[in-house]
């Protein structure tokens, strides 16, 4: 989340996933630091949308993307 021009939130990344399933998970305890989780994540279809944030506040357009990993081929 970002900020716009009078303080309010403007979520500008969005990932969306689709038949996700975890593919693998990690501990490990670093000296100092705490207890340090790691994950790996398997989907089939992925999405990004993106909001321009404008100079002056608010936001302006959305720009979209993602791949179908199942069918091999761009995915909006």
């Amino acid at each position: 989340m970002r900020a716009d021009g009078d303080g309010s939130r403007i979520k500008y990344y969005e990932v969306e996933l689709s038949n996700v399933l975890i593919g693998s998970m990690d501990q490990v305890a670093y000296e100092g630091s705490g207890l340090h989780d790691s994950f790996t994540l398997k989907f089939s279809k992925v999405k990004w949308t993106y909001t321009q944030q404008k100079i002056s506040g608010g936001s302006g357009g959305n720009t979209y993307g993602g791949w179908d990993l199942s069918n091999n081929r761009i995915s909006c």
